[in-house]
Formats: C-alpha cells, structure tokens, sequence
C-alpha cells in the first residue's frame, strides 16, 4: 500500500507547489515561473499524463506567451490540447492568440488550420498573419525560383490557398505575380471551356480577392480585350431584362477582374432570389454587390459635422472612396491577457 501514498504525496506536493508557481504568474514573475514549472513539464510521462501535468504545461505557455516567448507557447498549447483533447475548446482560443505574433510559419500539422480559423475570423485583424501565409505559400510553391513548376491541379485544390486569397491582401511581389498568373490560366481555360466544378472554387476566391484588394493587379491586354466582350455580353443580356444567374459563369470570370459597378446596368440590378444561389456565390455577391449599395445607402443617413471646403481634403476623400486599397473588412479585439485562473 505504500505506492499509492507516495503518489498521493506527489499530487499534493505538485498542488502545492502550482498553487507557488500561479502566484509568480499573477505577480508578472513569468520567466521564474517557467523554470519553476520546467521539472514538473519534464517528467511528464506524455503516455499517461495526470491532470496537474497539463495544467503545468498549460501553465508554461501562458507564461511563455506573456514573457514573448510566442512560438514556444504556441508549441505547448498544441501539445497539450493533444494529450488531453477535451479541453481543446478552452485551449484553441489561446492558440489562436499566439499566431499574430509569430515571425515564421511553425513545421506543425495544425498549423494551417489554425491560421484558417484566425483569418476567417472577422474579430481579428487579419493584416497580422498575412506575412505568416505569404511564407508559408513561397515555400510551398518557390516562388522566388522562376524555373519551378507548380501543379495546377494541386493550387486549385489547396484549401489553405483558397482561404488565404479570400481573407488576405498577401502581400508580396511574388505571390501577385504568382496569383496574376494563375488567375490568367483560370480565365483562359474558363473562356474556352466554362467553369467545371473542378474551378468553381478556385474562381470564386479569385473574385474574392480582386475585391478585397480593389482590383490592383495588372490585367494584360489580351485579357482586356477577352474582358470588354465579357462585358458587352452582360451589359446586353441585363439590359434586355435577362436574369443574372443565367450569365452567372462569365459574371464570375468578370469578377477576378472587374467590380460589378463597372456594369452599365449595375443600379438597377436586383438581388431578390440571391438566397437561392449556391452559398459560395452568394458569399462573393454580398461583398462585391448588396454590401456596397446597403454603405450608399447608409451613407446618406451620416450628418456631416462641418463643410470640407479644403480642396486638398476633396482630392484625399475623391482618392480614398475611389480606391480604398486594401478593403478593412476584419477588426482587431484588443483584449488584455491575464494568467490562467483556474
């Protein structure tokens, strides 16, 4: 009967000894904590972990986050999560929380998925981890390498891609030309062939992107001259008292290019019987189509304080509502972090 009392002895002196370690934590003292808790970490049997073990490590990250230790945080939150996975639902938040201020995209699994579930969060400025995505997607493409060969198949089906172009300006020169050229070879085989459902994603997200980024990727002049016949066909068709969705193919193609604004036809569209599209597109037609006449609208409703007379001001506001590149569509929830409580 002996073991069972050492044991007991070593959960109570565990205890004892968190409960020290929690006070260094409130007192700020994050760095003593983590060495105080390092030997409890260490000889964490990770086969058969006790509870007070992953608090412990749990524990570490905290202080590990808050001293700006974040990718080592990051790496104990995932950790943790795994040896006890019900308690993920009270860990992601804080693993989610690591990602803006990480440097580098980390080698883990869940890495994608967690950056996924940051920048399709509206809650979080997504400005953050644009500059993790544009690593991760150099890399997994090289793009710095004129020469390497990209599977078109594999891009149009990555879903950490399709992701990353609908919520992220991705800002680097070598992800717009590489996003230029992709976006050409989709226009090309989809004026030639139609949109398979093979594409239809790929598209879509593409139009999401042009939007997002106010359509500040060159166009070529083949292109221009594919699109102008793309426009003629739709501005003929709505004006004619056509049914937009039946055009819904070239639409989209316009759409990596082109706001819908530039329709002739554009104020007198209706949006009745939108709820009844596929629910990608009715994403897509919310952001570049009901969205912006519900800001007109609201628009008129805003008192103006005082006349702007300055004629520099106008210019400023005449470029801003021209283009107001890039589109904030996310906010940044400032929240003020606090050691773990329990």
């Amino acid at each position: 009967m002996q073991v069972p009392q050492q044991l007991n002895q070593k959960k109570s002196d565990n205890a004892q000894q968190l409960d020290a370690i929690h006070a260094l934590m409130h007192e700020g003292k994050y760095l003593e904590a983590i060495e105080a808790l390092s030997p409890i970490v260490k000889a964490m049997d990770k086969t058969h972990p006790t509870d007070q073990e992953i608090f412990a490590l749990l524990m570490v990250a905290d202080a590990q986050r808050f001293s700006g230790l974040v990718s080592d945080a990051y790496k104990n939150y995932v950790v943790a999560s795994e040896l006890d996975p019900t308690q993920l639902k009270k860990i992601e938040p804080h693993i989610i929380k690591c990602l803006p201020d990480l440097t580098k995209p980390l080698d883990a699994p869940v890495f994608e998925k967690h950056l996924i579930e940051y920048f399709s969060d509206r809650s979080f400025s997504n400005r953050a981890v644009d500059s993790l995505a544009v690593k991760l997607l150099i890399k997994r493409y090289d793009l710095t390498n004129d020469d390497a060969e990209v599977d078109f198949n594999q891009v149009i089906s990555d879903q950490f891609f399709l992701s990353a172009i609908k919520h992220l300006v991705l800002a680097s020169p070598y992800t717009e030309s590489f996003i230029r050229s992709l976006r050409r070879e989709i226009f090309l085989l989809a004026v030639e062939n139609g949109i398979p459902s093979a594409l239809s994603p790929i598209t879509i997200a593409m139009a999401e992107h042009s939007e997002l980024t106010e359509y500040v990727i060159p166009v070529s002049e083949d292109e221009k001259v594919l699109l102008l016949g793309i426009q003629t066909l739709l501005d003929t068709h709505l004006i004619q008292g056509g049914d937009i969705q039946e055009l819904l193919e070239p639409l989209l193609l316009y759409l990596m290019y082109e706001p819908i604004t530039n329709l002739k036809i554009y104020e007198d569209l209706s949006s009745d019987g939108i709820h009844q599209w596929p629910e990608p597109v009715q994403s897509l037609f919310e952001n570049v189509w009901i969205n912006p006449k519900k800001e007109a609208r609201l628009a008129t409703t805003i008192q103006t304080l005082a006349p702007i007379n300055s004629d520099v001001s106008l210019r400023v506001m005449d470029q801003y509502m021209e283009n107001p590149y890039p589109r904030w569509k996310d906010c940044l929830l400032y929240t003020s972090p606090s050691p773990r409580d329990s």
